[in-house]
């Protein structure tokens, strides 16, 4: 169970890979509890998820699954998208934010510039046309992929409109890729 700002509360089953006892269980209820309370998705950063999953010792895997439904459930910043003259169309808006929630072409996208270039850890920039989701036409995309373990890469990026301050947006996005490498590298 997730209470979010505004006492929003979302609930989702978690089906784990592993058995519990009751003493596990209650550490590690204790563990998430204790370390995420009242963080904001912002502040959920990379060294508090790293240090939870060293504390949980060999549960370490069911701690990143439960971080992952977290992220997946706690979306920041969609309804941001009505801000926006150009994206604050209803069919255009809920199209965008269905691509969002439903996450699979964003997966395949993901997974198609990986396959199109294996040496691709660099910024790239979709623009209109370019963008990789059809209900992104009237967006742009941005992404840095950065190194994890054993030769495998995650993907970070950042939706808007085509008219963004790509400057700024790739600076962040170049210092996030560069803290997301070094975290991963010290691992």
């Amino acid at each position: 169970v997730i209470v979010m700002e505004g006492n929003i509360i979302r609930n989702k089953v978690i089906t784990v890979s592993e058995d519990l006892s009751q003493e596990n269980l209650l550490k590690l209820n204790i563990l998430l509890n204790t370390s995420l309370t009242g963080l904001s998705l912002q502040e959920m950063n990379l060294s508090i998820v790293s240090k939870m999953e060293n504390q949980a010792g060999e549960h370490m895997q069911l701690v990143k699954e439960v971080v992952d439904d977290i992220l997946k459930i706690y979306t920041s910043g969609a309804t941001n998208i009505f801000k926006y003259p150009e994206l604050s169309d209803s069919t255009k808006a809920s199209e965008l934010i269905y691509a969002l929630e439903e996450k699979q072409s964003l997966t395949d996208f993901v997974k198609d510039t990986e396959s199109d270039d294996s040496d691709n850890t660099g910024i790239q920039v979709y623009i209109g046309n370019e963008a990789p989701v059809e209900s992104m036409k009237d967006c742009s995309v941005v992404t840095a992929t950065y190194e994890l373990q054993d030769g495998m890469r995650g993907t970070i990026g950042i939706i808007g409109p085509k008219r963004m301050d790509y400057d700024k947006v790739v600076e962040k996005l170049k210092t996030i890729q560069n803290q997301l490498d070094d975290v991963f590298k010290k691992s």
